[in-house]
């Protein structure tokens, strides 16, 4: 998945949620691939500049905190699929 608005393009590569106590889950891959779509669906481009997803709430076992991370790969151009 690749968003392009202006010659500039990003890509989410590295997608987690973190409970705060060192628990992590992963919710892409290296590639920004979605690991487990019932958790992290993919991407949607919704505008330029814009991008979302819907995704249903849900919490760690033994804790109140859920983190989400993610990283996003700038590109001029398109980005590397």
């Amino acid at each position: 998945m690749c968003f392009i608005v202006d010659e500039v393009s990003a890509k989410p590569v590295d997608c987690k949620v973190e409970d705060g106590r060192g628990g992590v889950q992963s919710l892409t891959d290296e590639n920004g691939c979605t690991t487990d779509a019932q958790l992290l669906p993919a991407f949607q481009a919704v505008g330029p500049g814009h991008w979302a997803t819907a995704f249903p709430a849900f919490s760690f076992p033994d804790s109140q905190l859920v983190h989400y991370k993610c990283t996003l790969m700038i590109c001029s151009g398109h980005c590397p699929e």
